[in-house]
């Protein structure tokens, strides 16, 4: 994210640029380049997407079952795609199960490196003032509606799922 947020605080302030993902085969941790192109005059939209970048944040808590709104994904799409990224909607049940085993796999990868617990922990925060991190109060405490292991925040000392629905129910996107 903090690659897409650059870009779009640079084009709300009227420059231009360009992104190369992993553009070093001999350099697996350089993500990223962000290269500046030129000059442009921002749009509206540029400026609320600059603007939102602060107010940003992920919800961890279970999918609701209703549908997305019509067009939603559509919407989403032409917007992500301005800005060069994809959007792929899972909808079919192989795609979800391919999703959620992938998602996983990760997971349970990354529950035993140490130091990426330690990073984990350095990012949680119980000020709810902080400019920065996870706050604490937005992890999940309830299960949530899966039999997949999801981003653990807590180090492994947070709710853990509780096999509760089939794969089909991880994420549905209609």
């Amino acid at each position: 994210m903090a690659v897409q947020f650059a870009v779009v605080a640079l084009r709300a302030s009227g420059v231009t640029a360009e992104v190369d993902v992993l553009p070093d085969p001999a350099d697996p941790e350089h993500l990223a380049t962000v290269r500046v192109t030129g000059r442009g005059e921002p749009d509206a939209t540029d400026v609320r997407a600059a603007a939102a970048i602060g107010a940003r944040h992920t919800d961890r808590a279970p999918f609701l079952p209703e549908p997305l709104p019509a067009g939603l994904v559509d919407r989403l799409q032409a917007e992500a795609g301005r800005d060069g990224v994809w959007l792929k909607p899972i909808s079919r049940t192989e795609e979800e199960a391919a999703v959620a085993v992938l998602l996983d796999q990760g997971e349970q990868l990354e529950q035993h490196d140490p130091a990426y617990l330690a990073e984990l922990q350095a990012w949680l925060r119980t000020d709810p003032d902080a400019p920065d991190g996870v706050p604490v109060a937005a992890l999940p405490t309830e299960s949530r509606a899966t039999n997949f292991a999801v981003r653990d925040f807590a180090g492994g000392s947070g709710p853990r799922p509780t096999p509760a629905t089939p794969a089909d129910e991880v994420l549905r996107v209609s």
